[in-house]
């Protein structure tokens, strides 16, 4: 997984904090010199100086000084060490490093800003990294008690499951046996047996009971946080019945005010906040609804493990936990806690910005659900508690592998189900007119050949065409239509039917060698495409390609693309009755659907901060699984119009004079013509990215590919490359054995398609090609031509007519709000800074 900077970080024993003795303190305010920095230095660190250390300055040592100046140093440099507080104050062969409280004083501030002495050697520090260690000093170096590490063998060998069966905290948990106590009389349960056992212990007396005014008053604030009204407390103290305290205590427990009053501890706990902090301290658009999940959830007594599994893979729960009245997606708010931290919006280094968000946010998920301080293993493998460098990296590639959505939580699962329906009738739908035209065109298919033969016959005028066709009981109306046919594929290479129509035209083809010579440039030119066509794929990464058949990921935040990708040989069908067939698909891709463009945002609903626009494309977004940028140059294969998003390194916060090119836009020349649109981001190479393409309602999208690439790819391939496969079959030396070969094409093609077994297929998009050009053509296989397409028309507008119907049902306004969407790692353990 990953790590902030390339470092061999500290797995040693350390030292023992040193503070400043209250001795010394004293003489100084004897003295008028002491201040309140000065009490600080004596004062034991705070939690937030320990993790500013721990964060901040240990890994910086641990990177740039503990080389020469630590228990792990081959030789130690002027017998100095920095992996002490004991070591720094002590100092070196030059006296003291530091002197606490002023950094203007410390010679070992003096040095990294390259002073007398130039450290480290290799490289001045930054100015941020300076700070760091002035911040330190100045705060009077407060360090972690420690022993003081010693050389460890670099041999050594550490049991980590003896370590982890030594510690207490990894033990487990047991019920210890009843203490004995002074008054066995004054326990009302075994916990008060334990308290009592430690007021024995320190020789104390329990307080008295507490009388019923001041009961309801602590029940009150201790449950809602709020005081009894002066009516509620005459009505306890009214009530004599055995169960008035037990009917308060349930009152409060649900009462809304009980949520409201425990969710603000734990939204304390995951740092519950609703702008970005740093500099414009932009805001999070809906970040509230998080703070009113918690508020539910609580008052509903959701059950902690399912309360967990909320905050961890609430997007991925199936089926989610629904609000109970308005049916909502409840599950799915839990995961907004990763987004509510600082995010800056123009960092200059991109990933280590990355990386100190994915820490806060492992901080937090460590703290909040384990009771651990798990961050500081960024640096190095914990020293007691059996937590290792490779664990915190673990919880990173969580955190890194999902990412950050505005999601439609009031709809999403309402319209989920929709979305299944309508695409249950489309397959139904698909079905049924994929057998029906296969039914109505198998007499002319199995006979392929004879019509292809007859055609040729009437084309090269030979007296004895009607006579021949008729003998072989062929539909002369039939053969008309591949007469014509023929005529307009000659002058056509694109066309399935021209090598064909090439031979049909010439007389001599029937002698072997004037019909190699006719089809030779044909085969030349096939040839010649599929040379090409492979040496650019040799060129190109391919990051994602629906063009093709096969399994692919499928990444989407709601369902403008469907429930999957359209596969070749796929039906298209129209958007309304008066023309509801376009045909077959001769390509995969993921096809926005119209049917989708009513979605709204409701009333009130936020808008971000910055250029991202989540919230528009909230519920028509497509991602791309994560990768590592190579050249940096990518290409996107589309048709139609949308806006791209490449979240590198998981920035999100687009705004400001850095990271622009992030965004993009991407439109063909025609939104019927799929087209190469360019994305350079070669100054992130080396960084993680995944690309968002979000669709916009009225618009045409569809995404066929995406590719990494040193330079612009060709135009899409020609499909009908896959026609070599005929044209240099041995057996295929005369016209006849040319038309068998196309018979038996397309009837293997037809049979393919009726079965949906175009996956797998090395000539799928050929294949898919060659039914779109069948579908089209219903004159070349069915005498009343007319009368087929009229019957595929009325199988499609039943499609029409039905997905028009479940549209209607579609919820259309929702509020959105912040979540995780899944996504993929990339395997990296140790991130490299810059």
């Amino acid at each position: 997984m990953d790590h902030r900077q390339n470092i061999n970080c500290m797995n040693t024993e350390l030292s023992k904090n040193i503070a400043g003795s209250r001795l010394t303190i004293a003489l100084l305010i004897g003295l008028g010199l002491a201040c309140l920095s000065a009490v600080a230095l004596a004062a034991q660190p705070t939690p937030a100086e320990l993790e500013f250390f721990e964060k901040r300055v240990r890994p910086l040592l641990a990177a740039k000084c503990y080389q020469c100046h630590s228990a792990r140093a081959k030789k130690l440099k002027a017998k100095l060490r920095l992996d002490s507080r004991a070591g720094v104050l002590k100092g070196g062969e030059s006296g003291a490093a530091i002197v606490l409280g002023k950094p203007q004083s410390s010679r070992l501030i003096d040095a990294i800003r390259y002073g007398d002495l130039e450290m480290p050697p290799k490289g001045k520090l930054r100015a941020d990294q300076i700070a760091v260690l002035e911040r330190w000093v100045r705060s009077g170096a407060p360090w972690p008690e420690e022993e003081t590490p010693q050389a460890i063998a670099t041999d050594e060998v550490i049991d980590w499951q003896a370590r982890r069966d030594s510690h207490w905290a990894w033990k487990p948990v047991r019920r210890p046996p009843t203490p004995k106590v002074s008054d066995p009389s004054w326990p009302r349960g075994w916990i008060d047996s334990m308290i009592l056992a430690k007021l024995d212990g320190a020789k104390l007396k329990p307080a008295p009971a507490a009388d019923r005014r001041l009961l309801i008053r602590r029940l009150y604030f201790d449950l809602i946080g709020l005081p009894p009204t002066p009516e509620e407390v005459e009505a306890f103290m009214g009530d004599s019945s055995k169960q008035a305290l037990e009917k308060v205590v349930d009152r409060l427990l649900a009462s809304p005010h009980f949520g409201e009053r425990w969710a603000r501890h734990w939204m304390d706990l995951v740092r519950y906040a609703e702008s970005r902090g740093h500099e414009s301290d932009f805001g999070i658009a809906n970040a509230y609804h998080y703070r009113d999940y918690l508020i539910r959830a609580l008052n509903a007594d959701v059950p902690y493990d399912q309360f967990v599994l909320e905050h961890l893979a609430g997007d991925l729960l199936s089926p989610p936990r629904l609000h109970p009245k308005r049916g909502w997606n409840e599950s799915v708010l839990g995961t907004g806690w990763a987004f509510l931290g600082e995010e800056v919006h123009s960092p200059v280094d991109i990933r280590q910005d990355e990386c100190d968000r994915t820490d806060n946010k492992i901080d937090v998920l460590s703290k909040t659900f384990l009771g651990l301080t798990v961050a500081c293993a960024r640096c190095h493998d914990h020293k007691f508690d059996a937590i290792r460098q490779r664990d915190y990296y673990g919880l990173a590639g969580f955190v890194i592998s999902s990412n950050f959505r505005q999601v439609r939580f009031q709809s999403m699962e309402h319209n989920r189900a929709i979305a299944r329906q309508i695409e249950t009738l489309r397959q139904a739908t698909q079905n049924k007119l994929t057998a029906e035209t296969v039914a109505a065109q198998k007499a002319v298919s199995e006979r392929l050949d004879d019509y292809l033969l007859a055609a040729r016959e009437v084309i090269l005028s030979r007296a004895a065409a009607k006579q021949k066709a008729a003998a072989l009981k062929l539909d002369e109306s039939v053969i008309g239509h591949w007469v014509q046919t023929l005529r307009t594929a000659a002058k056509n290479p694109r066309d399935p039917l021209h090598a064909f129509a090439l031979v049909a035209h010439d007389g001599a083809a029937d002698q072997p060698e004037r019909f190699r010579r006719v089809l030779k440039p044909v085969i030349g030119s096939l040839v010649q495409q599929e040379s090409s066509s492979a040496a650019a794929r040799a060129n190109q990464r391919v990051i994602l390609d629906y063009s093709q058949p096969g399994p692919h990921p499928w990444m989407v935040d709601g369902f403008a693309f469907g429930m999957g990708p359209m596969r070749p040989g796929d039906v298209r069908f129209g958007a309304s009755e008066k023309k509801p067939l376009l045909g077959v698909a001769d390509y995969g891709a993921a096809v926005k659907d119209p049917t989708w463009d009513v979605l709204k945002l409701a009333p009130g609903n936020q808008n971000d901060s910055g250029s991202l626009a989540a919230t528009a494309r909230s519920g028509r977004m497509l991602r791309t699984p994560k990768f590592t940028l190579k050249t940096g140059k990518l290409f996107y294969l589309v048709k139609g119009s949308g806006q791209v998003y490449a979240g590198v390194d998981s920035h999100l916060m687009i705004i400001g004079p850095l990271h622009g090119r992030l965004m993009s836009k991407v439109k063909s020349p025609s939104p019927d013509i799929a087209a190469w649109v360019a994305h350079d981001l070669s100054a992130y190479r080396g960084h993680r990215v995944h690309v968002e393409f979000g669709a916009r309602p009225g618009a045409a999208l569809e995404i066929l590919k995406v590719i990494e690439a040193d330079k612009a790819p060709q135009p899409v391939p020609n499909a009908a490359t896959a026609m070599l496969s005929v044209l240099q079959d041995k057996n295929v030396g005369s016209p006849a054995a040319l038309a068998k070969g196309y018979q038996t094409l397309l009837r293997e093609t037809m049979k393919r398609w009726a079965s949906g077994q175009f996956a797998g297929n090395k000539n799928a998009r050929f294949a898919a090609h060659l039914v779109n050009w069948i579908v089209q053509r219903p004159q070349l296989f069915v005498a009343a031509g007319d009368a087929l397409k009229k019957k595929q028309e009325s199988i499609a507008s039943e499609f029409i007519v039905g997905r028009r119907a479940l549209a209607e049902k579609i919820k259309k306004h929702s509020l959105t709000a912040v979540s995780m969407m899944d996504g993929n790692g990339v395997d990296e353990f140790v991130l490299v800074r810059g």
